[in-house]
Order: structure tokens, then C-alpha cells, then sequence
């Protein structure tokens, strides 16, 4: 969890091209998992919108507009702009202004992860026809890809970064990462009858992961992957 501040006013902002609906909610989850709304705002009928709330602490937001919603990684006093088409919602979101490059990674990795695995941690019927042994070596290979490109985007860029972000993610990211091991092996599982027990695949399933992070226990892939690692070590 980030260390509470002083709160501040904070402002999203931004332009949605073919709005399905008028509204745009912006709200983050708490420790126990309620639901807190900081602001629903109008999108004018151009699709501009102005989201103005007191923040006390840095978060992982989430903004819900046209039936569809996204991360946005959020400081007290910061301005964030970002422009979308509902068409094609996420992979039309560009973020500007502060935390530009925090959040342009969050959605760049949101769609590695969906073009690499698939859609909302179903894995795809291709990856479906893997043995676990080709399947080991293509997810070693898809995370080394992403992990790449997140010391990459952070390293390579000549914007300043957040450096809580970049610790919280570095934990983060390897838990997104392996949930889509486990649906792997759960569909195998239901697909054959039988229990996966290779070792090879929990080795590379739990690999990089601290179950000690408190910024990630309140992550949905913490939650599945948790009881799988003590059935691990039993």
C-alpha cells in the first residue's frame, strides 16, 4: 500500500471519440476490497470530460465509461489527460500529461499480456494445444518479453518515472504474468482428467514471484496463484 499524504486535488481529463454513454466514473477498490467512487462526471456531446477529486495517497484507479474500463495509476495533485475511441477502446488510449509514462505502460502491457495469451486470463485454444513442455517454453519466452520491455520502457525513456510505481510493478507484473499458467494448467486439468505435475511448469509458474509484496495481495492473479503455491510446497 502507498503511505497516505496530505490530500490534494487531483484532475483526469480527456476526449472519448464515439461515447456510448454520458458518464464517466472514476473509483479504486480499498484494502477490503469496497468499492470507493471519487467522481462521476458528464462527457459532453464532443466526448470531452473533467474528473476533479481529493486524492491522499498514490493508487491504482479505475475509470468505467461506454460499458468498458482501464487502469489509471494516479498521484495526489497530478493533472492525467488521456484520449480513447470506444471503438476499439483500449487500443486506442494515450495518456498524457502527469504519469504519462507510467499509465502508457500499463495499457502497452495489458495488451502484450491479451495479444501473448489471450482476453481476460482465458488462454487461447492455440496455446490450449500445447504440450506443457512447449507450453513452459513459450511462456518463458512470453515473460521474458514483457519483462523486458518493463525495464526497457523505464530505463530507455528520457521522462522522469515514479519510482513506488516501478518497485510496486516489478511485483507486480510476474503475478499478471503467471495467472495465465494456471488457467493453463486448470483447463488442462478439465480438458484430461488428470492433475498437471510437472515440476517444470510450477518452477516457471512461481518463479519470480514474493507472496510477501503487500502491493500485490490484492491483485485477483495473487488470490489464484496463492493456494496453488502452499499445494506446491506441500
Amino acid at each position: 500500500a502507498f503511505i497516505s499524504t496530505q490530500a490534494q486535488k487531483t484532475i483526469v481529463s480527456g476526449k472519448i471519440d464515439n461515447p456510448k454513454n454520458n458518464e464517466i466514473l472514476i473509483y479504486y477498490e480499498n484494502e477490503s476490497g469496497k468499492q470507493i467512487d471519487l467522481a462521476l462526471s458528464d462527457v459532453a456531446e464532443e466526448g470531452t470530460f473533467f474528473s476533479e477529486f481529493e486524492l491522499d495517497s498514490k493508487r491504482y484507479l479505475t475509470f468505467l465509461t461506454s460499458g468498458e474500463q482501464q487502469t489509471v495509476y494516479t498521484r495526489p495533485g497530478d493533472s492525467i489527460h488521456f484520449t480513447l475511441n470506444t471503438e476499439y477502446f483500449d487500443e486506442t488510449i494515450v495518456f498524457s500529461g502527469d504519469c504519462e509514462l507510467e499509465n502508457n505502460f500499463l495499457i502497452r502491457t495489458y495488451l502484450l499480456l491479451e495479444n501473448l495469451f489471450g482476453e481476460s486470463f482465458r488462454v487461447k485454444k492455440t496455446l490450449m494445444k500445447f504440450s506443457v513442455s512447449d507450453f513452459i517454453e513459450y511462456f518463458n519466452n512470453c515473460k521474458e518479453i514483457l519483462m523486458m520491455n518493463f525495464e526497457h520502457t523505464f530505463s530507455g525513456s528520457e521522462l522522469s518515472y515514479d519510482e513506488d510505481f516501478y518497485n510496486t510493478e516489478s511485483n507486480r507484473l510476474p503475478f499478471r504474468i503467471s495467472a495465465f499458467a494456471y488457467f493453463y494448467k486448470n483447463q488442462q486439468m478439465i480438458e484430461k482428467g488428470i492433475p498437471l505435475d510437472d515440476p517444470a511448469f510450477y518452477s516457471a509458474m512461481f518463479s519470480d514471484l514474493d507472496f510477501n509484496a503487500i502491493e500485490c495481495m490484492n491483485l485477483f492473479a495473487y488470490e489464484l496463484l496463492l493456494q496453488n503455491y502452499i499445494n506446491y510446497l506441500i
